[in-house]
């Protein structure tokens, strides 16, 4: 029986790329853009549990009459959490 001898050699270099001020400000846009949407989306999703948490210290006319993300009082939060179901 013959033997085969089969040899594979892959060669990959990569060459150091040039320092450029355009490639630069480009890195630095998109990283600039992606934390700005990353900002946009925690306040979209953080700013309405807020408010949730907040306005269960508020009660009636307060809730409607206050700046939405007003603090109430602690003794309204004591009350709506005995109050009967």
């Amino acid at each position: 029986m013959r033997s085969i001898n089969v040899v594979a050699r892959i060669d990959f270099s990569i060459a150091p790329q040039r320092w450029s001020p355009r490639r630069l400000l480009a890195w630095g846009a998109r990283r600039l853009v992606l934390w700005c949407v990353l900002a946009v989306a925690a306040m979209f999703f953080a700013v309405p549990i807020v408010w949730l948490l907040l306005e269960s210290t508020r009660m009636g006319p307060d809730s409607a009459l206050g700046p939405s993300l007003g603090f109430g009082s602690f003794n309204q939060v004591l009350l709506n959490w005995a109050a009967p179901g």
